[in-house]
């Protein structure tokens, strides 16, 4: 029986309740496996960008996994754009591993075939041109709403989309806003600390969307943008 790893991903809270969720990738690749005598030794997932080439670190471990299993063919998964939405990481997997690739639109996908590898690759072309694409157009969209005096991104917290007027448009948020409102109040009348803040909205309940205490934290300008994104938090 060959062997195979999968790979699978999301890079957004719609795709991973939607036809492209984890699970339902999984599914088909193991029901493909089973049709055509693939044995899926290691399976790899994260919710992740795959715009940016070695940022992802389930698909690094994955490369690491395949470099360290020479008997391991390749890899499997849903789709292209969800192997990657660069040229460097797919074109990594057949050019330098030497790894064959199934994608199940399209099958199996080897080194030494020319004419898969052009089609892969411009496969890969359009998934990372479409991702460009994209970029692109939310950038635009967010220099409108900041020219429209709107939030250009999600909400801070006390603020909700107000879907009934226009798709934009903020309101306060009935539950929170009135206890941040007092919270500050606190904090100017008071002279709380961060501590003392934290622990005021503890003790009230006010608590972030996700429903965590709000967390005393301070980092400079210069942190590291990597490490905000890879470890977000709520803060006071």
């Amino acid at each position: 029986m060959r062997k195979f790893i999968a790979y699978y991903r999301v890079s957004s809270e719609e795709q991973r309740k939607g036809k492209m969720s984890l699970e339902t990738q999984a599914e088909d690749v193991h029901s493909y496996a089973q049709r055509n005598g693939i044995r899926i030794m290691q399976e790899f997932s994260e919710a992740h960008s795959g715009r940016w080439p070695k940022a992802r670190p389930e698909y690094e471990r994955a490369l690491e996994y395949l470099r360290q299993h020479p008997d391991v063919e390749g890899v499997m998964a849903f789709r292209v754009n969800r192997l990657a939405r660069n040229l460097t990481d797919g074109s990594f997997l057949l050019e330098v591993l030497r790894k064959s690739v199934v994608v199940l639109e399209h099958g199996e996908i080897g080194p030494d075939d020319p004419g898969a590898v052009l089609t892969f690759n411009i496969l890969l072309s359009v998934s990372a041109h479409f991702s460009a694409e994209l970029s692109v157009r939310v950038k635009r969209g967010m220099r409108a709403r900041l020219e429209r005096g709107e939030f250009p991104g999600s909400r801070p917290l006390g603020f909700l989309v107000d879907g009934s007027v226009q798709p934009h448009s903020t309101k306060l948020d009935p539950e929170r806003a009135p206890l941040i409102r007092e919270l500050f109040e606190s904090v100017a009348r008071e002279g709380l600390s961060l501590d003392e803040a934290r622990e005021w909205s503890r003790r009230r309940g006010l608590r972030s969307r996700g429903g965590h205490v709000l967390a005393r934290l301070y980092r400079p300008r210069s942190a590291s943008v990597q490490q905000d994104r890879e470890s977000p938090v709520d803060s006071v």
